[in-house]
């Protein structure tokens, strides 16, 4: 019995010991603080307001009052700014790995603002949102007087469908403990790639949703057109690609998005990407930025945004306005 007694002690206590060391562990890599959203009836979910976290390796996210990743502001644009509005998924969002500072919508504000403070770029970016999530976020929320919009997507987006608040690993509330937020999201990861095998045995994954968010980019392009914003729509490139593996899916899908939207709105980024000198450095999967990739994608969107307006000023509108 003091046997029994003894191990069943230290059983508890190694028990104890290890959930402290775990939940210390997953602290130290950024667990535990979250960042939080709320059920949207029209969009699905966006981020709470007013967060400021502190995530793996010190990052720092700030949500702002609109529930964007950008500093706050006035729903309408301050006297003498010009202001960009960039609406997108994880890509724009820039994900906890990377800093406030170093997300490509900061970098090029930054760079912008040289010679004073001129410009406001807005980051709305929300992960997993999708072309039709994007497009309900414009109907409902408008373009917050922007003098520009810019629709941020990588080239898998086309085929995800509207992402719905019930279905991603989200938080509503911040989690008791660091070890809550890592196993809601092993479940999620584990269940996600099951769910991807059926979708590809079963075909699932197929042209009804191309096409849904192939109009939900034409009525983007028509509600911008309506309130007379200009859009465009970026292209972020899949490395593997640049590389030379060709995806005949992701290439079907360019041909037909090309079709479905004027092609001078279309800003396809893989050949400027192309360029750089070490691609792979500029990426840490198939669509995510590093933090190098943050820095030279902000200076691309940096030139962008400057021509655009220097064509505004001068009357000249869309023309000229391809990125090569």
């Amino acid at each position: 019995m003091k046997r029994i007694a003894f191990v069943s002690v230290t059983i508890i206590i190694s028990g104890a010991v290890s959930l402290v060391l775990a939940e210390t562990l997953l602290r130290s890599w950024g667990y535990g603080n979250p960042p939080l959203y709320e059920y949207n009836p029209a969009v699905g979910f966006l981020l709470k307001p007013n967060q400021q976290l502190e995530r793996s390796g010190g990052t720092k996210i700030h949500i702002n009052n609109l529930g964007m990743r950008s500093e706050d502001t006035s729903p309408e644009k301050p006297d003498g700014v010009y202001r960009v509005l960039v609406v997108g998924d994880s890509v724009p969002y820039g994900g906890s790995y990377i800093d406030q500072e170093e997300t490509f919508s900061y970098v090029a504000e930054r760079l912008l603002n040289q010679e004073g403070k001129r410009f406001q770029i807005l980051n709305a970016g929300v992960n997993a949102l999708g072309p039709q999530n994007i497009r309900r976020f414009l109907e409902t929320r408008g373009t917050y007087s922007a003098d520009l919009v810019i629709v941020y997507f990588p080239w898998g987006n086309l085929r995800r469908d509207f992402s719905n608040y019930y279905i991603v690993p989200f938080w509503s509330n911040a989690p008791g403990c660091a070890i809550a937020e890592f196993m809601r999201h092993a479940v999620w990861m584990y269940f996600g790639k099951l769910s991807q095998s059926w979708k590809e045995i079963t075909n699932f994954d197929n042209e009804f949703v191309l096409t849904q968010n192939l109009e939900a980019l034409k009525a983007v392009k028509d509600l911008c057109d309506r309130r007379r914003t200009p859009v465009f729509f970026f292209w972020s490139p899949d490395p593997n690609i640049i590389a030379g593996t060709v995806v005949d899916k992701l290439v079907y899908d360019k041909k037909r998005l090309w079709k479905a939207l004027p092609e001078d709105v279309l800003i396809d980024l893989g050949p400027q990407f192309a360029k750089h000198t070490n691609v792979a450095s500029l990426f840490v999967d198939a669509c995510h930025y590093a933090r190098s990739g943050h820095q030279f994608a902000g200076e691309i969107l940096r030139d962008f945004i400057k021509t655009r307006k220097e064509q505004s000023d001068s009357g000249l509108g869309r023309a000229s306005s391809r990125v090569e």
